[in-house]
């Protein structure tokens, strides 16, 4: 159970940095999510599972991305003080 719990601490330790950009980032997306909705019952078009699911493949892409580019510069700022 302590892992666990270690595990934890250590993501939101890690993640803390980012924490804004992540938390923008899902904003952005549920905003994204909304309007596509509205715009669907609109024009009457049928809401499916699968268009859904889209949203969760977005969300998992742009979050890899963004904590990605955080693992880029710290690995850009370690080779910096071994070199």
């Amino acid at each position: 159970m302590n892992y666990i719990k270690y595990f934890i601490t250590f993501l939101i330790t890690f993640l803390a940095p980012i924490s804004n950009a992540l938390i923008a980032i899902l904003f952005l997306i549920g905003a994204d999510l909304i309007m596509g909705l509205i715009a669907a019952r609109k024009v009457k078009e049928k809401i499916t599972s699968n268009k859904l699911s889209k949203t969760l493949i977005k969300i998992l892409v742009y979050e890899i991305l963004v904590i990605s580019s955080l693992y880029q510069k710290l690995a850009e700022n370690y080779n910096k003080i071994i070199n």
